[in-house]
């Protein structure tokens, strides 16, 4: 692992090596520095892309986050140089987030995790109603909570 400005590890992977799977405990989170990563899954022996990320994007953020295992895989889709961020600076970086801030970035990893589960439960060789399963289970689990008012954080200082 190569050091890069500012004293931050750089790792390199070669085009189609495994950067993490899925069920692997997460430590490290990457930013993609030059390259790009695919992210997917693999269901019934098939590889399904969800994203493919670009320099300056971040991932795997989301197992240090809710201390979870990976949920999906990531593979460099070309030669890619990476960040690396390690468990310890991302949760400094976390805590000096507002609580609100922290509290809705569970709650979005935790609805994210649970409509990916569900998808996984119930898996079809349909494009179409894949696509509207996704949409239902996102709108049923991402539905945000009422908008906090200014006036709502005065009478609730929880809030802020």
């Amino acid at each position: 692992m190569a050091k890069g400005a500012k004293g931050y590890n750089i790792k390199t992977f070669l085009k189609g090596q495994t950067i993490f799977k899925e069920g692997d405990p997460g430590n490290l989170a990457y930013l993609i520095r030059s390259g790009s990563v695919d992210i997917y899954k693999v269901m019934n022996n098939k590889k399904i892309l969800l994203e493919r990320l670009q320099p300056g994007e971040i991932f795997g953020e989301m197992s240090i986050i809710s201390k979870e295992p990976r949920s999906a895989n990531a593979a460099a889709n070309e030669y890619s140089e990476l960040v690396v961020i390690n468990q310890k600076d991302l949760e400094v970086s976390i805590s000096k987030s507002l609580p609100i801030v922290q509290a809705l970035a569970n709650l979005l990893i935790k609805r994210l995790r649970h409509t990916s589960e569900m998808i996984r439960e119930h898996p079809t060789n349909n494009i179409f109603l894949s696509t509207c399963n996704i949409l239902y289970l996102l709108h049923e689990n991402l539905t945000l909570p009422k908008k906090v008012t200014a006036n709502d954080s005065f009478q609730n200082p929880k809030i802020i």
